[in-house]
């Protein structure tokens, strides 16, 4: 959706649309982009403005990638931890109660 819209973007500026009118009228870029384009548009800043865009964007990866690395082995640690514990109290525990029942039982 991004790559037709940005193909949509480039003819409309062929044919002599102005960016901020083109970027206004955008449904996929995110609004970041879109206040990062018209923002300067006029003082042909666009190179600076592309490089602001993609260092944020990656710094949001980094980030999110980081994140990643420190709770996904903590949630598979509890989460396999709590279902070997939960089969071994079920493994052990089944029997015993089916014990108590029996020898609550009046008869044998």
């Amino acid at each position: 959706k991004l790559i037709t819209e940005s193909q949509l973007l480039s003819d409309k500026l062929k044919r002599g649309s102005s960016l901020p009118d083109v970027i206004r009228g955008s449904k996929y870029y995110p609004s970041f982009i879109k206040k990062m384009l018209i923002k300067d548009v006029h003082q042909n800043h666009l190179v600076r403005i592309f490089s602001e865009i993609s260092r944020v964007y990656q710094t949001r990866v980094s980030n999110r990638i980081d994140w990643a690395k420190r709770i996904i082995p903590v949630t598979l640690l509890v989460l396999v931890a709590g279902g070997i514990t939960a089969s071994y109290a079920v493994i052990v525990f089944l029997p015993f109660v089916e014990l108590l029942k029996m020898l609550g039982s009046p008869t044998l």
